[in-house]
């Protein structure tokens, strides 16, 4: 076990710490790393201000579009108006239906949706999913093949984000083959043991992604469409569900070939357990929720905090596990020793560092390095 004193200790390395990071000989870089991170963290603080912005305009334009779809719709029903009319209040109703869905993405975007999560099935939201396309799968002939690992370990989630989650990525495979003579969407999920966690990937054959456009495609509003056939919210959208749920998603593409999405979530346990109880502790909301959503999606018992005056306020009658806490914070000795080494809250402690070779675990935090860092410190299976 470690303790605060012994991260204090600048004479020696604290036996107790995981590392799981790269080895890095070159200082360049390290440093190229650490600026990524920085610019990582301006582009959260961006899209958090971004995301205000939008919600504020979204709700403005909510209200007049319902009000006009409203009235279009009794148009249609009463029949009050000429019929040489009908098909012109038709393009009008479907056009104004298509702002109003444009504005609940804007809004779905913008905002961090409560969620009610419990152990789903994986395939079977999956499956639910599918059978939604399965109509235009046949009208657009278009392929499906499945490989689903038998007695998958279920996912704590919200089914409704998620199904919306693996819409979004069925309508970009969809689109990306319209043009293609072969058409197929390969859907798959396995157990990764490394992790525990649940994989699911949707590969297509469509036309691909451009290596250029590979680092932006979660990026809000980024669209290689025409104009009209997209807002670019769909991808980000994805991304925010599965990161919610302390999941990581990936695209790997060929131009020409096709486009492999790949989704991996964290497995819930699958009998009962005694939970690990573990204290979060990150400057940055966006990774310190991430993390929280990852080992809570193992089953663990997560409280979170922004520093060592709130992470006190937060573990004043709860023992402790084990600490995840972003390096940069122990240098505040006085503080997270009154937070860590009183009574009870003795825990292990895994390192939240800036880069790679910072001695812990490095952003971005992905699954394997987190389980294999509290596997390690605590010298169990978790």
């Amino acid at each position: 076990m470690v303790t605060v004193t012994d991260l204090l200790d600048q004479d020696r390395e604290p036996a107790g710490i995981v590392v799981v990071a790269r080895d890095l000989t070159s200082t360049t870089r390290l440093e190229a790393e650490r600026e990524e991170l920085r610019k990582r963290l301006t582009q959260s603080e961006k899209l958090a201000a971004l995301g205000q912005f939008v919600a504020g305009i979204a709700h403005e334009l909510n209200n007049p579009l319902q009000g006009v779809l409203g009235h279009l719709e009794l148009l249609r029903t009463t029949g009050a108006f000429p019929k040489q009319l009908r098909r012109e209040v038709g393009t009008i109703y479907r056009e104004a239906d298509r702002a109003a869905k444009i504005v609940r993405n804007l809004l779905a975007f913008a905002r961090r949706q409560s969620a009610t999560r419990a152990p789903q099935d994986i395939v079977e939201v999956m499956n639910r999913v599918l059978s939604l396309r399965a109509y235009e799968f046949r009208l657009n002939a278009i392929e499906l093949e499945t490989a689903f690992e038998p007695r998958l370990p279920a996912v704590l989630c919200d089914p409704t984000q998620v199904q919306q989650a693996l819409l979004n990525l069925l309508l970009n495979a969809e689109q990306a083959m319209r043009a293609r003579a072969v058409r197929r969407i390969r859907v798959a999920a396995r157990h990764v043991s490394e992790c525990d966690g649940v994989e699911l990937t949707i590969a297509d054959t469509g036309h691909g992604i451009a290596a250029e456009n590979l680092r932006r495609i979660f990026d809000p509003f980024f669209t290689t469409r025409d104009v009209g056939e997209g807002t670019g919210l769909g991808l980000s959208i994805c991304y925010g569900i599965i990161r919610d749920h302390g999941g990581q998603i990936a695209v790997d593409s060929v131009v020409g070939e096709g486009t492999t999405f790949t989704l991996l979530l964290p497995a819930a346990p699958a009998k009962a357990v005694d939970p690990v109880r573990a204290l979060v502790v990150h400057r940055d909301a966006t990774e310190r929720d991430y993390v929280a959503a990852a080992l809570t999606g193992w089953g663990h018992r997560v409280t979170t905090a922004e520093n060592a005056a709130d992470a006190t306020d937060r573990v004043k009658d709860n023992r402790l596990d084990v600490a995840l806490i972003e390096k940069a914070l122990i240098s505040d000795g006085g503080s997270w020793r009154a937070v860590l080494d009183r009574g009870e809250l003795k825990p292990s402690i895994v390192l939240l560092t800036e880069a790679a070779g910072d001695g812990g675990v490095a952003p971005p935090y992905e699954l394997t390095a987190l389980h294999g860092a509290l596997r390690g410190v605590l010298k169990e299976c978790v």
